[in-house]
């Protein structure tokens, strides 16, 4: 193939029509799933890609719809779904436990929360069903317990009741006969249990069984009794009666028995009860008698108005000498009435004694009521005047015969006067009252002292002034408290040894447990979460793991959580929008859900698949989406949303998180035999290294599917057809060990025949080490050599499909054997292998050859960088110079006989960049026959361009800051040989010798040799002086010989420059015509000595002084001449 082709056909794919298209062709065949069905075309009919092919897309585009705001609502959701919870079967057996007579509540429904998943909510369900179970068990329990409770108190009580009914009739039927005992047991007052109730119920049967036995004891004992103790049965009967009336007086009674033998004992006995009973009647009479008499004690104090009363005059008494004493004073009776006197005396009383005293009569009406504890209240009503008289002892001696007595009210109403002269008695009936409005308490032993309720004058010789006051005293007395003694009297009855006791039980009544229950309803919501899974092939979960490009994954959009509580008619929508840079089938995948009955659209400028269905009872296979990432270093996330009954419920999915590595990085190396690299570079030398190095580090993390790995792993170099041939048997596969030792392999090599068949290996069928190495590899990978124009097998083609690739012309294919095996121990464990592919340029001078690679990895092809080597388009120059000064450029040109020239051997200057140097001569093939090597040369070793890598020391000098000058030399500062140079320098060297030089480093580094027979002249470079200077830097070597024309003729002179062992030949032409002159003898001249087969400097050959001052005539002519011949070059 031409160059042209070569290099529009790397990275070329083969388009394909995918549901989504990508823009370019290594995004196409990123997105190849499965491989095309291959058939048989030829090589030479596949096609480079056209100028026309769109910019190739390498990074994943934006999201374009909602996914990433999806993405930020994963797992929310929005309202809740009510679940009806069916509680019939407990509402029917509280119901039926209530009819029993259960005491039933209802309590508020149980809340059981909101429910998120199916088994959640199942759990839930369940819950609620054995929660429903246990009350229905309880309910029944209960109605089971309230109807064993009913039936054992029936039972129960109907016993007790027929043992009561058995006591009461005999105790009716022998209670007037003896003493009937009857105990009550309360053992069968029980808590109403049916347990205790069954007990109860056995414990009335026996004791009444018991009852009746004592009955039938007593009738029998009685009939034998009665004939001997009628006697004691009246004394006993007595007793009893006595016994009773006793009581019910409040005597404690108490009996006692004693065993009488006879009457006479009974009579004793009821003599001895008689007294006694005598006794305790006259005990509680008087018992009796002090209680009543202190009841009425009590009663009159609380109630009583006793009042002690009294009344004066509180007068102004005169006491005079004069005139003797005059008092005023008064009584009261208990009715009111009252009496006051009062005495008329002057100075004559000690003499004749009083005058005369006056009294005033009349009534205060007043009442006393009782306060109910003994106090009382005293009321001043009214007082009533009746009459006044006054009685007269003597005749009024005095001179004042003007006496007169006044009765006033408290407030200074008169009520009655009167004026006389105490000469005569009289009496004045008054008949008048005065209304009064006077009360005050007195409490028990007080005394309300002097209450005035009249003002009394008697005025006379000197005035007495009175005013009559009444005092109460509360003389209610509370009664003394008594503590009568306890009547008592025991009483003796007869009791006969042989007298048959009769005792019976009666039983307490039972109760009948009512039991309790409560039952309850249901609160349930449930608000299901949705999931998205995300698998490959292999059914691995592909969440949160690294995919690679092109592996099918199948999203799977789990809403199964929703059919828990979908009610028939219930609508449900599912929104995808899926991530940018996916490859997908839209056709397919709406396909697949509608076959499973959902509707289903696709937006195409949004990338989202709608599925919507309305819920007919019968679950949905849920939805699901293949696809295949399309881009390296991508990341696929993706959330999708659900609405039930449009916006009544609203949820998102979990996101699935998938990223694919990044994009191998495949590099291809080109060295020289010495293995350095000379990418970009001229290499002399046309063997070369093609190195093929994978890069599998970005595969570490992923995880590949079965079907990823089926795709397979190969190399791919598109040989560049006319430019080289590959060594095959050279080739070699370099692989690192979990060490990181390096294993160097050979490869098993197939080439394809024009039948599509692979023949044997190339490798040969001995089992030297060669092949075991071979055979080791051949485990590993085959090796497909397909020739420009045959016929590419099935097998290669189907590989070249998958991956997109159509190489033209001759190619090599590296294909794993065992994809699996390969994929653990190489590409997933990241150990790179690196193909070693030697080859021969063939390219013509002057091509640039370029070459890359594709590393195929689960079908996906990835293009390494190129690189490029020059097969140098160069040969040296061959000039014949004059050395008369002129310098002049004798090529094609007359030479005169004995003419001295110099022959520049002009060799080709390497360039810059070069493959590494191992061998540069220059050999001057001189035609003896017509010239004279006349042992004389000048050579130069020039260096440019040369750069430190490191601090350095060379054993010669070098030149730093250098300037290339007019005449070929380089100037500038030197850096002597062994200081250093310090890393990144520039240096340039330039190297001048002769055939006098004697300098050990030139020596040591150039070889000249004079083959005087074959006239052979050889300059020779060391080889390891030239590797020594690396690839990069220029290098050139000149050398001028001087030769003398020692006969006519055409003279030709040939140059041979042979660098890494590719000869580059030039010759130079010059002429010497025949002497026109006759002969005359000529001159013998004497032979120059020349250095034969001898390195510099000249050795071995005798000096002479003619030779010393040929060498020097010689060198000067030389020197001219290379200034000359110079000049011309640089020109």
């Amino acid at each position: 193939m031409n160059q042209k082709e070569q290099l529009q056909g790397h990275g070329y794919f083969r388009k394909k029509k995918w549901a989504k298209g990508l823009a370019s062709g290594i995004a196409l065949g990123a997105a190849v799933i499965t491989f095309a069905g291959a058939t048989g075309i030829s090589a030479d009919e596949t096609t480079a890609a056209t100028d026309n092919t769109t910019e190739v897309v390498t990074s994943q585009p934006e999201s374009i719809n909602d996914n990433n705001v999806y993405a930020e609502n994963a797992n929310t959701s929005e309202g809740t779904l009510a679940v009806d919870i069916d509680n019939s079967n407990v509402e029917a057996a509280a119901t039926e436990a209530s009819n029993v007579g259960v005491d039933v509540t209802k309590e508020a429904a149980k809340d059981y929360g909101t429910d998120t998943t199916t088994d959640g909510l199942n759990d839930t369900k369940s819950e609620i069903a054995n929660d429903q179970e246990k009350q229905v068990d309880s309910l029944e329990q209960a109605t089971a317990t309230q109807n064993a409770n009913n039936t054992a108190y029936a039972d129960a009580q109907a016993a007790i009741d027929a043992n009561n009914d058995y006591v009461n009739n005999a105790k009716d039927t022998y209670g007037s006969e003896t003493t009937v005992t009857v105990t009550n047991d309360s053992s069968t007052a029980t808590d109403g249990t049916a347990s205790a109730n069954n007990e109860a119920k056995t414990k009335a049967e026996q004791t009444l069984a018991d009852n009746k036995e004592a009955v039938a004891e007593y009738v029998e004992a009685k009939a034998n009794y009665d004939a001997t103790v009628s006697k004691a049965e009246e004394l006993n009967a007595a007793v009893e009666a006595a016994a009773n009336e006793l009581k019910n007086k409040g005597v404690t009674v108490t009996t006692s028995s004693q065993v009488v033998n006879s009457v006479a004992d009974v009579e004793a006995l009821q003599a001895q009860n008689d007294a006694t009973i005598a006794q305790a009647n006259s005990e509680k009479a008087a018992v009796d008698a002090l209680l009543a008499q202190y009841a009425a004690d009590l009663a009159a104090f609380n109630n009583g108005t006793n009042v002690s009363v009294s009344a004066g005059v509180k007068t102004q008494d005169v006491d005079n000498l004069t005139y003797g004493n005059s008092f005023m004073n008064g009584t009261i009776n208990a009715d009111g009435t009252f009496t006051f006197t009062h005495d008329m005396n002057d100075g004559l009383n000690d003499t004749y004694g009083t005058l005369g005293t006056g009294t005033l009569t009349g009534k205060l009406n007043y009442r006393v009521e009782s306060q109910g504890n003994g106090n009382i209240t005293v009321y001043l009503d009214s007082v009533e005047l009746y009459t006044y008289s006054y009685t007269a002892y003597r005749p009024n001696y005095a001179v004042n015969q003007n006496l007169n007595f006044h009765v006033y009210t408290l407030g200074g109403t008169e009520i009655y006067s009167t004026y006389h002269t105490g000469n005569n008695s009289f009496t004045d009936t008054i008949n008048r009252s005065t209304t009064l409005t006077y009360e005050h308490g007195v409490s028990v032993g007080d005394t309300l002292a002097n209450v005035g309720f009249l003002n009394i004058d008697d005025n006379w010789i000197y005035n007495t002034h009175g005013q009559a006051v009444i005092s109460f005293t509360n003389t209610n007395k509370a009664p003394d408290p008594v503590n009568p003694p306890e009547v008592t009297a025991n009483l003796v009855t007869a009791v006969n040894p042989e007298k048959p006791t009769l005792v019976l039980t009666s039983l307490s009544d039972t109760t009948n447990q009512t039991i309790k229950a409560s039952y309850h309803d249901y609160k349930l919501n449930y608000s299901p979460m949705v999931e998205k899974d995300r698998a490959n092939s292999d059914g691995v979960d592909m969440d949160g793991k690294t995919a690679v490009k092109g592996d099918v994954l199948t999203d799977t959009l789990d809403i199964s959580n929703l059919y828990a509580n979908l009610n028939v008619g219930d609508t449900v929508t599912i929104i995808d929008p899926l991530e940018a840079g996916e490859y997908y089938n839209v056709d397919d995948n709406i396909a697949a859900a509608v076959a499973n009955g959902w509707e289903v659209s696709y937006d195409a400028a949004t990338e989202t698949f709608t599925y919507k269905t309305t819920y007919t009872g019968e679950k949905l296979v849920v939805p699901t989406v293949d696809w295949a990432p399309a881009y390296d270093a991508a990341y696929y996330d993706n959330t999708y949303k659900v609405l039930v009954n449009d916006n009544l419920y609203q949820v998102y999915s979990n996101t699935v998180k998938t990223p694919t590595p990044e994009a191998p990085q495949p590099t291809k190396e080109i060295t020289d035999t010495h293995g350095n690299d000379i990418d970009g570079s001229t290499t002399f030398d046309k063997n070369v290294v093609f190195h093929l190095n994978t890069d599998y580090t970005p595969y570490t993390d992923v995880t590949a599917s079965t079907d990823a790995i089926s795709k397979g792993f190969a190399i791919l170099d598109d040989v560049e057809d006319g430019m080289f041939t590959v060594n095959e048997y050279g080739i070699v596969i370099r692989l690192t060990d979990d060490n990181g030792e390096t294993t160097t392999l050979s490869t098993d090599i197939a080439d394809v025949t024009e039948a599509g068949g692979v023949s044997t290996n190339h490798t040969g069928d001995n089992d030297s080490e060669e092949t075991t190495a071979v055979n080791k590899l051949n485990d590993l990978f085959t090796m497909y050599h397909v020739l420009a124009g045959e016929t590419i097998s099935d097998e290669v083609q189907a590989i070249l499909d998958q991956s997109g690739l159509s190489p033209v012309g001759e190619f090599y294919l590296w294909v794993a054997k065992d994809p699996a095996s390969f994929y653990t121990n190489y590409v997933k464990a990241g150990k790179n292998v690196t193909i070693d592919l030697p080859a021969y340029l063939t390219a013509d001078a002057g091509t640039v050859v370029p070459n890359d690679f594709y590393q195929i990895d689960f079908g996906n092809a990835y293009q390494s960088n190129l690189v490029t080597v020059q097969v140098p388009d160069v040969s040296p120059e061959k000039h014949a110079i004059s050395t008369d000064g002129t310098n002049t450029v004798l090529d094609n040109q007359t030479v005169g006989l004995g003419e001295v020239i110099n022959y520049l051997l002009d060799g080709i200057e390497i360039p810059e960049h070069h493959d590494t140097l191992w061998q540069y001569d220059l050999t001057d093939i001189m035609d003896t026959v017509h010239d004279r090597y006349t042992g004389n040369y000048h050579s130069e070793i020039i260096g440019t361009k040369y750069v430190a890598s490191e601090d350095l020391t060379l054993a010669y000098d070098v030149m730093t800051d250098y300037t290339v000058n007019a005449d070929g030399s380089i100037s500038g500062t030197v850096i002597k040989a062994g200081d250093v140079i310090p890393e990144g320098t520039e240096y340039a060297f330039y190297f001048t010798f002769n055939q006098d030089t004697n300098e050990e480093f030139v020596n040591s580094i150039v070889k000249v040799t004079w083959d005087e027979e074959a006239g052979v002249w050889k300059l020779v470079v060391d080889s390891d002086f030239l590797q020594s200077l690396g690839i990069v830097g220029t290098f050139d070597v000149n050398t001028w010989l001087e030769a003398e024309r020692i006969a006519s003729g055409d003279v030709h002179n040939i140059l041979i420059n042979t660098i890494n062992g590719v000869d580059y030949q030039t010759e130079v032409v010059t002429d010497t015509p025949e002497p026109e002159v006759p002969e005359t003898p000529e001159t013998p001249v004497e032979d120059v000595p020349v250095v034969q087969s001898s390195v510099l400097p000249l050795t071995g050959d005798e000096t002479t002084p003619l030779n010393i001052m040929a060498s020097l005539i010689g060198v000067l002519m030389f020197v001219f001449g290379i200034l000359g011949v110079r000049k011309r070059k640089e020109d």
